[in-house]
């Protein structure tokens, strides 16, 4: 009986490590995770709750001067907030 068992046990070793070295492929994510994985980092206030977004635009500079152009994005917005000619936030 032990002479029957030995030729299937190195069968059954290669099945077995086949099986368990098999890995699924990783999936990329798509481009809407990666454009909100941007903002993952933004916190939002602890006492509110809100959030507030600073999108850099330009930096102006003339002489010693310079200005910075951009936007900010804050969540806290009400439901008969009506946007402006840039956007609602």
């Amino acid at each position: 009986m032990m002479i029957r068992i030995l030729p299937s046990i190195p069968i059954l070793i290669c099945i077995a490590i086949c099986i368990g070295s098999a890995q699924p492929e990783p999936r990329t994510p798509s481009a809407a995770v990666g454009s909100y994985s941007k903002y993952a980092d933004i916190e939002p206030s602890l006492y509110t709750g809100t959030m507030s977004v600073p999108i850099p635009i330009d930096q102006v500079s003339e002489g010693p001067l310079s200005l910075s152009v951009g936007l900010s994005y804050h969540s806290d917005i009400k439901a008969h907030q009506l946007a402006s000619e840039i956007g609602l936030g």
